[in-house]
């Protein structure tokens, strides 16, 4: 194995090390550089006893989003400016408090390899819970309560986040 193969590896390890008990994350792990593709943000539930009526999305620098339809829902998406970073809300549903639910959203990702942060909010009637904590550079996202959904921007596609992947012999 390269190096560089090893980096991308461990930053993919990183990345599940977090995910499995965030409650908004990103369904596939990684994207090759410069690629177009759907990303999945998943919440694992509501807040506390309300169910999620919102979802706002901040867009990592160098990230182009193109909105798919998602029924019940509506979806903008809004610019960058000087002071703050271009942003995807979903408002609509509700998805209630104890079911998960799925944001698709089509991505053009930069041409750099590494991790993408995508800090969100996650909108409850008029309560907001914030996942947006970003590890140190080489540190896992295992020690923080309310992790941003990270994807890879690397090599090859890893096998999504939050799902097992099966190897069955022929």
């Amino acid at each position: 194995m390269t190096s560089r193969h090893a980096i991308a590896a461990f930053t993919v390890a990183l990345a599940f090390a977090g995910a499995a008990r965030a409650h908004v994350a990103i369904v596939e792990a990684s994207g090759l550089p410069g690629g177009a593709m759907t990303v999945t943000f998943r919440i694992s539930h509501g807040c506390k006893t309300l169910a999620t009526t919102g979802l706002r999305v901040e867009l990592p620098p160098g990230v182009v989003a193109q909105t798919i339809a998602k029924p019940g829902w509506n979806t903008v998406v809004s610019p960058a400016t000087a002071s703050a970073p271009a942003t995807v809300t979903w408002r609509g549903g509700p998805s209630p408090e104890r079911t998960a639910d799925t944001f698709p959203l089509g991505l053009r990702l930069p041409s750099a390899a590494g991790p993408l942060y995508f800090p969100a909010d996650q909108i409850c009637g008029d309560q907001t819970v914030r996942w947006g904590e970003i590890p140190p550079r080489g540190s896992t996202t295992g020690a923080l309560s309310h992790p941003a959904p990270v994807l890879i921007v690397g090599d090859a596609p890893a096998a999504p986040t939050g799902m097992a992947v099966h190897h069955h012999d022929p």
